[in-house]
């Protein structure tokens, strides 16, 4: 569902240019809370509200500081151990191979 009908479903059917900042809050705020949607939908919905109130509605809005923002998730780099690079160098051939042997050479002032 488009976040403009779920912005107005969210708070009774009233008409957006009866509500503002504060309304827009607690909706993106129930978002992230409530419904658990990813940072990037929750940016998404902001991004419609605004177009919605700028260029539709032509109301402009403060800056929304009080918004719980939904969490990114943390990100782990990949490590292979010492077993998995020599498995991957193996498997290849020319001057790639020479390029992963130079670059998984050991740290000489270990």
């Amino acid at each position: 569902m488009p976040d403009a009908p779920l912005y107005i479903l969210f708070h009774g059917k009233r008409h957006p240019a009866e509500m503002g900042a504060a309304e827009i809050t607690q909706f993106l705020s129930a978002l992230a809370v409530q419904r658990n949607v990813a940072a990037s939908t929750q940016n998404q919905a902001l991004s419609a509200l605004l177009f919605l109130y700028r260029h539709v509605l032509e109301q402009e809005l403060p800056w929304l500081e009080d918004v719980v923002r939904a969490r990114r998730p943390a990100r782990l780099p990949v490590v292979l151990t010492r077993d998995e690079v020599r498995a991957v160098i193996l498997e290849l051939d020319g001057p790639v191979r020479l390029l992963a042997l130079l670059l998984a050479l050991p740290d000489p002032a270990e």
